[in-house]
């Protein structure tokens, strides 16, 4: 199945785009532009129109809305042609009716539709239109190979990284017929759902409740499996991801370790210098109310002499007040229980003191009154004194610390010169965090298996006494071995699906190394497909990932050609950017094996290839080594005043007046 054609209506930069591809020239074509210019939009509007990605609410072409009013209708369409082994045609048309807005915005006025209709070879013989086209595009283009049909270079590089594995594992699924095995094991489970409970209804209340209690018991089982199957891949994902980053820091081991601890050093030194600061504040602020208070002192002890001199001359205020004293004679007793006779000696005492008090003067109370704060600012500045001198011995003593660690940090920063410590910190940074989720995963793990033995033993008890609770006649015991027969059948057709996923891993992995053998003559390589679906490559040395940048994204290319022979079907293959972001020297490689891959598919009938290029891919240099297999070229320019995109055969006349192009229009490139 290969595309014959593309027609593209008001889809963002591509208005009004048919893309013609001629038989003789199907197998390979270039679609060339420079960024900005619609290679990534045509992408999208084949991801769109075969897969119904969502594009969003507003994907109508500028240039289309610019010429309408509020309120005007656009109709935005795809429509893909596939010619077809036994040169029947077909055509998958996806089109939507959007309401404009305003000049420049658009909303959806209606659901896309989707039309599928298939020409016969015999021109003669009627067009069939399918009544169910999305199941057609279910079957012939899976959901689950988008990333195997439209690859996006820029990310090919990460292809096999632990985190894409889910994609890997889609397509094994997918070519497996995982939903045909679901759906079987759900109606089993489903009739076996069913009679137990005809036979719980047969047997009583009871019954009902033992049974309620048992498929209780299943559930939270399986819960408990399917965790412990999500940490065990989350599991081997860290372990890989582990290994790709002792590979990377290989040999900089203790180059890791100095870097983490010029980390801490920075760390350090940022409290350090926070914790100075807030020293340094507070000591310069008892310094200045301690060297206020100093400047009083001289005062202070003036007035201090006058309050002694004025204590001795009975100046100052008694301690109690005249009101409290006569309150005393009053009573004729002491608080102290001595009896105040009118005539005694204590009463003529009290009687004096209240003359003293009525005799001071107001400045006698002012030097009091004075004297009593001069000795509270006196332990205040004592006290502020005290604080600064702790203060500054701590100050200093931060003042060495920070020198002691400038001084490691120095020598630190002479060892790792000439590396990128950021790139260093970073990967060791995530190696610390990956190892710490390793160990949460193992105790969980360890934790989740002593739980389920316990949860299997806990359903086998219930299960026994359900099976109590329903013993009975004839029925329930024809009822029961509906049941069992379909609790085993269910239990066949998992074992069945696990075996053909092992069947499909291997398959893979020999259609891979047949394939990348032929390519790759340097080394020998071997291709796993673990259980967790995770690709590795083993050398013959038996090191994991010892590839070439240039070598792991061809066989993200090889990949995806073996899933089109294991799956049976031959589907294009379109690839945006497919040097990502490689340098000039890994895409002289890349380029001599990805034809060696075209060589290699031209040998399978119905596959095709077509990539889409900006002008520092496609080069007089990369192109030499297609040119053999007749390749379909074409370009994409754009109208910078009309915002369309126009599409061109051949070289991109722009492309012509600069860089490599221009060299080789002028015959000094060959």
């Amino acid at each position: 199945m290969k595309i014959s054609s593309i027609k593209i209506a008001n889809f963002k930069l591509l208005a009004d785009i048919t893309v013609e591809i001629p038989a003789h020239q199907s197998g390979l074509v270039f679609i060339n532009g420079l960024n900005g210019h619609g290679k990534t939009t045509l992408k999208s509007s084949l991801e769109w129109c075969l897969f119904g990605a969502n594009q969003g609410n507003d994907f109508v072409s500028h240039s289309t809305l610019k010429g309408k009013q509020p309120g005007d209708f656009v109709e935005v369409s795809v429509e893909v042609e596939f010619s077809n082994s036994d040169n029947s045609k077909t055509y998958v048309k996806r089109f939507q009716t959007m309401n404009v807005l305003d000049g420049s915005k658009s909303s959806p006025s209606s659901q896309p539709s989707l039309l599928i209709r298939i020409q016969p070879a015999n021109p003669a013989d009627p067009t069939e239109i399918l009544d169910n086209p999305d199941a057609w595009l279910e079957k012939n283009l899976p959901k689950r190979l988008l990333s195997y049909v439209l690859f996006d270079g820029e990310q090919m590089e990460k292809f096999f990284d632990s985190k894409v594995k889910s994609a890997v594992e889609d397509a094994v699924r997918e070519i497996a017929g995982i939903d045909l095995f679901d759906n079987v094991k759900k109606k089993l489970d489903d009739i076996e759902s069913k009679t137990n409970q005809k036979i719980a209804k047969l047997s009583g209340g009871d019954a009902s409740a033992r049974l309620q209690d048992y498929e209780r018991d299943i559930r939270l089982g399986e819960i408990l499996a399917q965790d412990f199957e999500t940490n065990k891949q989350n599991l081997v994902a860290a372990e890989a991801r582990i290994k790709v980053i002792d590979k990377d820091l290989a040999g900089l081991e203790n180059l890791s370790e100095v870097v983490e601890e010029d980390e801490r050093l920075n760390d350090d030194l940022r409290t350090l210098a926070t914790r100075r600061r807030e020293a340094q504040l507070e000591f310069e602020s008892r310094i200045l109310v301690t060297g206020v208070f100093s400047l009083l002192k001289p005062a202070f002890k003036a007035v201090e002499t006058q309050a002694s001199k004025a204590a001795k001359e009975g100046w100052l205020p008694p301690q109690f007040t005249p009101a409290s004293l006569r309150a005393l004679l009053d009573s004729g007793q002491c608080v102290c229980g001595e009896v105040l006779a009118e005539d005694s000696a204590s009463a003529k005492h009290i009687e004096r003191v209240i003359e003293q008090f009525e005799t001071s003067s107001e400045i006698g109370q002012v030097l009091q009154a004075t004297s009593d704060e001069i000795k509270l600012t006196s332990l205040s500045i004592q006290g502020a004194s005290d604080g600064a001198r702790l203060l500054n011995k701590r100050i200093m003593e931060l003042n060495t610390d920070e020198s002691r660690l400038l001084a490691r940090r120095e020598v630190i920063s002479s060892v790792i010169a000439n590396n990128d410590a950021d790139s260093i910190a970073k990967l060791g940074r995530e190696r610390s965090q990956l190892q710490k989720q390793r160990f949460d995963l193992l105790k969980d793990n360890a934790q989740l298996e002593r739980q389920m033995a316990d949860h299997a033993a806990r359903i086998e008890r219930s299960k026994k006494a359900y099976e109590k609770a329903t013993e009975g006649d004839g029925e329930v015991a024809r009822l029961r071995a509906i049941a069992s027969l379909a609790t085993r059948a269910a239990a066949a057709a998992g074992q069945i699906h696990s075996l053909v996923i092992e069947m499909i891993r291997k398959k893979l992995e020999s259609s891979i190394d047949q394939r990348f053998s032929r390519l790759v003559k340097k080394g020998q390589f071997k291709t796993e497909i673990t259980e967790d679906f995770m690709i590795r490559t083993v050398d013959d040395l038996g090191n994991y990932d010892n590839l070439s940048e240039g070598q792991s994204m061809l066989k993200a290319f090889v990949f995806s050609m073996s899933l089109r022979d294991v799956i049976g079907l031959r589907l294009p293959l379109l690839v945006d950017t497919p040097y990502g972001r490689l340098s000039e020297r890994h895409r002289v490689e890349l380029s001599q094996m990805l034809a060696a891959l075209v060589a290699d598919s031209a040998n399978y009938d119905g596959n095709q290839v077509i990539f889409l290029m900006h002008d520092s891919e496609y080069t007089p240099y990369t192109r030499k080594h297609f040119l053999e297999y007749n390749p379909l070229e074409t370009f994409l320019s754009r109208d910078d005043e009309s915002d369309v995109s126009r599409l061109g055969e051949g070289i991109d006349p722009e492309w012509l007046k600069h860089t490599a192009w221009k060299d080789w229009a002028e015959g000094i490139i060959k």
